[in-house]
């Protein structure tokens, strides 16, 4: 009959392994992607089951403890193993414990009397030791840089030297008929203390290891999302160059087609009235042909630039700048500020796209070229452009969204265009911390303002 203390022993044992099994189920609820945790809480259910049938030795018989006290830590270390294998990318393998607990059990069963209990003994420990040794064998594979794993590792191994420890001694110090747990004057209750000891060790390494396994597959991820950054940047850049070849090619036969259309007109002396419309229709085609060559391709370039984060910032004399595209556009340039350098801080290529923008939407609608003009100014912390033309103006119902993408004025179907120009403007000067208004009656004023570099440091 069981003592006292003894079942003392293997209640607290039923007791830690239920609060041990229980912790693992909901650590399994909560992360139920990390391979290995539900095996690993089947193991601790298992370890239940054993520990249990142990305590009620006496209530359900010694032949019934016998099977389901061995069997549960055999299964429980077998799923153990799969847990292992799980936790180190590797697929689950039941041949090996399906050997060990095949050969084992129907040997526990045959020899289930008192007599047979050094025997029994041996098995059990037997069957614990290769079970135990091959997570531990697992783990320690790889267990690189991942010291819960290798700590986990060690545990195992220890638990299963034990179990050969406790067979050796089995076999050298036979057990006396009727005496559980004596082997010549050595008590084997550290079994069970080492048993309490191990599964809060196993519950706490499965834990550890499980966070180490996330930490590892988060790393993993963060590197993929890098390279998949790096891989869609590489891949803009080559859609940009490709976009950029492919409007030179469309815009140089073009341009060839015009140059020639007005060098007929310009050499033919006196051309027919058939000629000449003729001509004027390849002019006007070619012309046209070219805008949407520009509008489409470049709009589409651009347009995946403008939505994209890949800004880089650095510091820009807008002064310059607006002076050089001025230049280019034949449009007189106020620069009101009194300094010849006025710094912002932004993207070069985006800041060009937004005053360029602006620019060409004033020659576009403009009824006469000379009475465009760009402007300047300085005011504390932040720059503003304005640009007027004398255009037709933007009628007051349609001033809220002449800044969405695709809008074309009521007024404005005569001009070439996408209706992203305004667009993109608005888009980029918040992008840089800056806004756009519009102010139109006889005359038509964009105000663009950013702030200066000086001023804000605005890095987007």
């Amino acid at each position: 009959m069981l003592n006292l203390d003894f079942r003392t022993l293997v209640a607290i044992l039923a007791i830690t392994t239920f609060v041990a099994a229980m912790s693992m189920y909901f650590f399994y609820r909560l992360l139920p992607e990390v391979a290995g945790l539900k095996q690993a809480a089947i193991a601790g259910g298992w370890q239940v089951v054993a520990s249990l049938f142990l305590l009620g030795r006496e209530q359900v018989g010694v032949l019934v403890s016998i099977l389901f006290t061995n069997i549960g830590y055999f299964l429980a270390f077998a799923f153990y193993y799969q847990a292992a294998r799980l936790f180190d990318n590797r697929r689950q393998d039941w041949r090996l414990p399906a050997i060990v607990i095949g050969v084992l059990m129907p040997l526990l069963l045959i020899f289930h009397g008192s007599d047979y209990l050094g025997l029994r003994i041996v098995l059990s420990s037997l069957g614990l030791f290769v079970l135990g040794m091959m997570p531990a064998k697992v783990l320690w594979e790889g267990a690189e840089r991942l010291p819960g794993r290798r700590a986990l590792s060690i545990l195992f191994a220890i638990f299963s030297s034990l179990a050969l420890f406790r067979m050796i001694a089995t076999l050298l110090y036979p057990v006396g008929r009727g005496v559980l747990l004596e082997v010549k004057g050595y008590s084997m209750y550290v079994i069970f203390i080492w048993g309490i000891i191990e599964i809060i060790g196993i519950t706490v390494g499965i834990i550890v290891m499980a966070s180490e396994r996330l930490r590892e597959t988060l790393n993993h991820r963060l590197a993929d999302l890098e390279v998949a950054r790096d891989v869609a940047h590489q891949t803009l850049q080559d859609q940009q160059n490709f976009l950029a070849m492919l409007t030179h090619e469309f815009k140089t036969p073009l341009s060839i087609i015009k140059a020639n259309a007005d060098s007929i007109l310009v050499c033919t002396k006196a051309p027919d009235r058939f000629i000449e419309d003729s001509v004027d229709r390849i002019r006007s085609t070619s012309t046209r042909l070219a805008g949407l060559v520009d509008d489409s391709l470049n709009g589409a370039l651009i347009s995946q630039a403008v939505d994209s984060d890949d800004y880089r910032f650095e510091r820009i004399d807008i002064a310059a700048l607006l002076e050089q595209l001025c230049q280019e556009n034949s449009v007189r340039f106020v620069n009101g500020c009194g300094a010849s350098r006025v710094e912002i801080q932004g993207d070069p290529f985006m800041v060009h796209i937004l005053l360029s923008n602006l620019i060409d939407n004033a020659r576009k609608y403009a009824a006469n070229l000379d009475n465009i003009e760009v402007r300047l100014d300085r005011a504390t912390g932040e720059i503003s452009v304005i640009v007027v033309n004398d255009g037709p103006g933007i009628p007051d119902a349609q001033r809220h969204t002449v800044f969405e993408k695709y809008f074309r004025a009521e007024n404005s179907r005569k001009a070439t265009g996408s209706g992203l120009g305004l667009y993109f403007v608005k888009r980029i000067a918040e992008r840089h911390g800056g806004k756009i208004t519009l102010e139109s009656d006889e005359l038509t004023r964009f105000a663009l303002t950013l702030p200066l570099a000086s001023a804000s440091g605005y890095s987007g």
